[in-house]
């Protein structure tokens, strides 16, 4: 029994998506209904992962001040600030011993996770394939530094008046823009340091003579807040024009998802909370909870970070058509 706990948290260290599977069998394991992997983090608990798939989906900001009334929170890993929440006050002596067994196997496995994950940033933001995407990419730091900006990027930038490159930063073409640049990306840095992301922020470029008005959207990288001076933020650039090009767009299209989900994508990558704004949504508030639930198991997160890393990965074959291998949501 503890080496089937054991086996399935090493496949989670591997696919991130598995998380919940492993989770799920220890919490039955520790007779708990759910189960929780925290970190501590400036005196409040980060949720890393949950043993129900829709848990993370449904989490506003993953952050908890304290663990829940009639819940516990028993340390695993003072070495990594990692801890367990489990829907009980304690455990019973049988359960505990079985806990403390698997307990360095969690904070292990969970290091594998986290290395796979900047490992994965670091091929994809050393390697020189962005030219493949169909939407402008730039990679940019917190000063504004160009990291990284693809041939769509460029072309677009030709196309409008109120950006341009200078001394390899990106800088506004008059006051107003040079402070909204600014502040823009000073907002998405300062959110760096959080694993789940931040609210990204949107700029509307005007067009040039005989060009085309763009949108340039603001993201923090996956892997952000690194050594100083690496690239924090992600700069989405698109004709104002194609919304097929639009981040939330290519996903639905390789994902086959529908316009409701499609819908849900824009908060999530726009770092917004979206549990709680079913009635600007105008669905219900379970309805919601569903389809989180669902876009969480076909895209194997709804943190905003994971969706943008996720964007910047996708073969290009896969960009600008639905993917065979994944029926709709409604098979």
């Amino acid at each position: 029994m503890i080496l089937e706990v054991i086996d399935r948290i090493y496949d989670a260290a591997l696919d991130r998506r598995r998380w919940w599977l492993a989770l799920a069998r220890l919490g039955e394991v520790l007779r708990c209904g759910k189960v929780a992997l925290l970190r501590e983090m400036d005196g409040k608990w980060q949720v890393l992962a949950a043993s129900d798939a829709a848990a993370e989906a449904e989490s506003e900001d993953r952050t908890l001040a304290a663990a829940p009334i009639g819940c516990a929170a028993i340390p695993l890993s003072p070495r990594d600030g990692l801890a367990l929440l489990i829907d009980r006050e304690g455990l019973g002596e049988i359960e505990g011993e079985i806990l403390r067994q698997v307990a360095g196997h969690l904070a292990r496995a969970w290091r594998i996770t986290e290395r796979l994950a900047e490992a994965e940033a670091r091929e994809r933001f050393g390697s020189s394939d962005f030219d493949r995407l169909p939407f402008g990419v730039i990679l940019l730091t917190p000063d504004r530094v160009v990291a990284q900006i693809n041939r769509e990027a460029r072309r677009l930038l030709r196309l409008q008046r109120d950006l341009r490159l200078a001394d390899g930063k990106l800088v506004g073409t008059n006051a107003a823009i040079e402070e909204a640049l600014f502040a823009a990306c000073r907002e998405v840095a300062a959110v760096s340091t959080e694993s789940r992301g931040g609210p990204s922020q949107e700029l509307g470029l005007r067009a040039s003579a005989g060009g085309v008005d763009i949108v340039l959207q603001l993201v923090p990288t996956p892997g952000a807040g690194g050594a100083p001076g690496e690239p924090e933020i992600v700069g989405f650039v698109r004709d104002g024009e194609r919304f097929d090009l639009a981040p939330q767009a290519i996903l639905a299209r390789r994902f086959h998802l529908d316009s409701i989900d499609e819908r849900l994508l824009v908060e999530i990558l726009r770092g917004q909370p979206v549990v709680h704004r079913w009635r600007e949504l105008r669905l219900s508030q379970r309805e919601v909870q569903d389809r989180l639930r669902r876009l969480y198991e076909r895209l194997g997160s709804t943190r905003q970070r994971d969706l943008v890393r996720l964007l910047l990965s996708l073969p290009e074959e896969e960009l600008t058509t639905p993917w065979e291998g994944v029926p709709p949501l409604s098979e």
